[in-house]
């Protein structure tokens, strides 16, 4: 008998952990969201004001904006920074890899970054600002669906987690 408690106790507790991580998923990609939004606005400024070369810059939103936005816009200014032969296109490109692996980076995030990465650093500041622009106006919309998913979901996985272990437990008792 304290077997099956024990058991329903182990298996309640780690469905409610699925059920937290689920949720914490989801607040992290909301919060990278947010972070990339912001981080391309400091870039907007840096390139449209600041005529600054496209490492820095990217040094400089990355120590502007935290979590994994400004790993994305760290490793893009390393690989510029450390190949010569870099362009800008490759090092964001190279960025996204990694935070495709890493993130919590969802596919409409990446399909608007991985658009403005064939126009970052090869062309002139007006077309690189209108691009940045844009970029940036679509992944206000992503937040905003982001968010509202959060909020819908984000308790709900906790409850279902905590819930639907309570079921398995007591049909297992």
């Amino acid at each position: 008998m304290w077997l099956k408690i024990t058991g329903g106790l182990i298996l309640v507790g780690s469905t409610a952990y699925m059920g937290h991580l689920a949720s914490v998923d989801l607040e992290r990609r909301l919060q990278m969201v947010r972070g990339l939004r912001s981080g391309l606005e400091v870039l907007e400024t840096e390139i449209a004001f600041g005529a600054t070369p496209l490492d820095m810059a990217l040094k400089r939103v990355s120590a502007a904006v935290d979590g994994g936005a400004a790993t994305f816009f760290e490793t893009a200014a390393s690989a510029l920074r450390g190949d010569t032969r870099t362009t800008g296109p490759e090092a964001f490109t190279a960025a996204l890899r990694e935070a495709e692996r890493r993130s919590p980076i969802g596919k409409p995030e990446f399909e608007v970054l991985s658009a403005l990465s064939f126009s970052i650093g090869v062309s002139d500041v007006k077309d690189q600002v209108r691009h940045v622009r844009l970029a940036e106006e679509r992944l206000k919309v992503i937040e905003e669906k982001v968010a509202l998913e959060v909020e819908k979901n984000a308790r709900l996985y906790r409850i279902l987690g905590l819930f639907g272990g309570l079921a398995l437990a007591l049909a297992i008792i």
